[in-house]
């Protein structure tokens, strides 16, 4: 069976990626969005028509919403009105359930990558996991066989597994990022080199991968250290909420081996 036809709705960096990812395997056959400078672009880039308009939708086997979490709702009723009679329709959302398409289409699913994706970096799709979630066989299998195209990793999943794993992934990526940040922005403010720490953050990442996050915990409040812990709150009296985050952080490790302590 040949690969289905996509369409995709949005231009953003999901729909960016998608779009890279399945044009050297399956026809595209529209891109649509709000956008026009974007959308020219990208008709240019993937040789594929544009459209601002729900009325102009071009029939396709699959619709793909890369949108906002909060436009669905209001995206999949529009083009509830005009797509082709069993034309699957899914979102790409971690958080946002089948129920949010299948109340309004029948042939309804998700097609979530489980990666971070930024304008500024090309990713591979290989080992990416697509978690595939479908109303019924049919749209299960043929979307699938799209996951499957462009990923090693495509898994079958409800919408509550799915959640746990979007949760998961945004304190893995989102959180951990954000206190990098906060790292970096200590370090300019005191006139250090952030660059020195990157080896440190490297290893960091490769470590926990390797033998473990439980295993891999180093650090003053895994070995309770409070005298060096009271140093560090001091030193980020400037920084109240970073101050904050520290003293929960430790705390939290330092009960996850308060027994090596005791």
């Amino acid at each position: 069976m040949s690969l289905p036809s996509v369409t995709i709705v949005g231009t953003g960096r999901v729909a960016h990626h998608l779009l890279t990812a399945l044009s050297h395997k399956t026809k595209l056959i529209q891109i649509i969005g709000r956008n026009q400078q974007e959308l020219i672009q990208i008709s240019s880039s993937f040789a594929i028509p544009w459209t601002d308009e729900f009325n102009n939708l071009l029939p396709a086997d699959v619709t793909i919403m890369a949108i906002s979490d909060d436009a669905i709702p209001e995206v999949t009723k529009n083009l509830s009105k005009v797509l082709t009679p069993k034309s699957i329709l899914c979102h790409t959302s971690g958080s946002r359930t089948l129920n949010d398409i299948s109340q309004v289409w029948p042939f309804a699913g998700i097609f979530y990558p489980l990666q971070s994706f930024s304008h500024e970096r090309k990713i591979s799709f290989d080992n990416i996991p697509i978690f595939i979630t479908a109303s019924d066989r049919t749209v299960q299998n043929r979307l699938t066989q799209l996951g499957n195209a462009i990923s090693k990793k495509v898994i079958h999943i409800n919408d509550a597994d799915r959640k746990h794993y979007h949760l998961a992934a945004v304190i893995i990526n989102n959180h951990i990022n954000h206190l990098i940040y906060l790292a970096k922005k200590y370090c300019e403010d005191h006139h250090l080199e952030f660059d020195l720490l990157q080896p440190l953050l490297e290893e960091t990442v490769l470590k926990a991968s390797k033998i473990t996050p439980f295993h891999a915990q180093t650090g003053p409040a895994r070995r309770a250290d409070e005298e060096t812990m009271s140093e560090h709150i001091e030193l980020l009296e400037e920084y109240p909420l970073f101050q904050e985050l520290y003293h929960l952080l430790s705390e939290s490790i330092f009960l996850t081996y308060h027994h090596e302590n005791s």
